[in-house]
């Protein structure tokens, strides 16, 4: 929430309108981006309504493997190991021709990076946010976000980084990868999906207090709620496949904002989420050899998934209305979440330790400084007040995540309704 100084002009314009300056959705801190900026501090005003709309879009074909290192965008968890792509898998009928190839593949000795293929493509993000808001007494509000976005997966490609290229086992298992791809069911063609991400319904309690004798001001923010699994889920059919949301699971978001005013045109401020997923059982892509490594794995069946907490830490500083009603603002966040494990209900079959060995259920993390100028449009006694401008979120750093930035414009709108 910016607030432009203590005069009583201007916190006068504040009371009665006052828009966020980044409102986003729960549903916004994911390992194919940067970091999305959060919400300041609510305004402590009885029954003022507000609703913020964002739109972003980002692209790109660069990621960072789990030593933080540049790679091809489909190698973050490593090249793929097709030598041992048919290693172990259950139920596998040995008179397929596909069966063979890869049996007769993985008899081959393994010698520098032999039946390794580095894949390659271009992730695009486009995305609206809606929230509304609405405050009561004693400074509790109510907040549902809204995510949209869609997802694409394209131009996607591999190239053999196999030292003996001419090996007929090879040869024979290039020939017929399409074939195999399509006996185990499973696609690495372009994907992409569009529609609702997971929605949130949260409860808060915040206060402005200006009691202080240094400082212009001090606000703070806490909510938790529910994290709704609207979103699409992954694909098991897609290798490439990327979830709409957080994959299914429900979440009880902890989110908590602290701002401080100083000098009458500076606002510093503090982010802590905490969104800790619900477990559930499904149907998963699973390695059945320690060997086997990236994203396309032949063999799946159910499984309890027990996803790690995701946490999201930020601050900011503010140059707030300092040419009329503009402001400029820069911060920075980190988003980390660790590793999944997965309990496969046929531990027969799938082996819990080599399943847990995949790279794809490791942790991640997404460093991003962020970046946004705005103009708010509120005048005097009205009751109605606007807000536009734009942001960038740049993907400064991280490990198994897609290099990608955000930006985009938004706009906002508060009402102050009557008691």
């Amino acid at each position: 929430m910016n607030r432009p100084s203590l005069s009583k002009k201007i916190c006068a314009i504040a009371l009665l309108a006052t828009c966020f300056q980044q409102t986003h959705s729960l549903d916004r801190v994911h390992f194919y981006a940067a970091n999305r900026f959060w919400q300041e501090p609510r305004l402590e005003k009885p029954y003022l309504f507000s609703t913020d709309l964002f739109v972003w879009r980002g692209s790109t074909c660069t990621g960072l493997d789990c030593c933080s290192k540049k790679t091809c965008l489909l190698n973050i968890y490593g090249l793929h190991n097709m030598h041992a792509l048919g290693k172990k898998v259950p139920d596998k009928d040995p008179t397929k021709q596909e069966n063979i190839v890869l049996d007769n593949l993985q008899q081959v000795e393994a010698t520098d990076c032999f039946g390794h293929l580095s894949f390659n493509g271009r992730f695009r993000e486009a995305g609206v946010n809606l929230l509304l808001t609405q405050n009561f007494d004693h400074g509790i509000f109510a907040q549902l976000d809204i995510p949209i976005r869609r997802l694409e997966v394209r131009n996607v490609s591999y190239s053999d980084c196999s030292a003996d290229k001419k090996d007929p086992n090879w040869q024979a298992f290039l020939a017929s990868f399409s074939s195999i791809l399509t006996l185990y069911e499973l696609d690495i063609r372009s994907c992409k999906q569009t529609g609702i991400g997971d929605m949130s319904l949260l409860l808060g309690w915040t206060r402005n207090y200006e009691e202080t004798e240094y400082l212009d001001f001090i606000d703070w923010t806490l909510k938790t709620g529910v994290l709704f699994p609207t979103g699409e889920k992954r694909s098991i059919q897609n290798a490439f496949s990327l979830p709409n949301g957080y994959d299914g699971h429900w979440g009880i978001p902890l989110c908590g904002d602290v701002s401080i005013g100083l000098f009458e045109w500076i606002t510093l401020g503090l982010h802590l989420q905490l969104l800790p997923l619900v477990k559930k059982t499904g149907m998963v892509r699973m390695k059945t050899a320690c060997e086997q490594s990236g994203m396309i794995k032949l063999a799946k069946g159910y499984a309890q998934i027990k996803p790690s907490m995701v946490t999201h830490v930020g601050c900011f500083a503010q140059a707030d209305h300092i040419i009329r009603g503009l402001s400029l603002t820069i911060g920075y966040s980190y988003a980390h979440q660790g590793s999944t494990k997965i309990c496969p209900c046929d531990d027969q079959a799938f082996s819990p330790e080599v399943v847990n060995t995949d790279q794809m259920f490791k942790s991640w993390s997404v460093h991003t400084v962020h970046f946004q100028a705005d103009y708010d449009f509120t005048k005097e006694h009205h009751r109605v007040g606007a807000r536009v401008g734009v942001f960038v979120d740049w993907h400064v750093g991280g490990k198994r995540t897609f290099k990608m930035n955000r930006s985009g414009p938004f706009i906002g709108l508060d009402f102050l309704l009557e008691a």
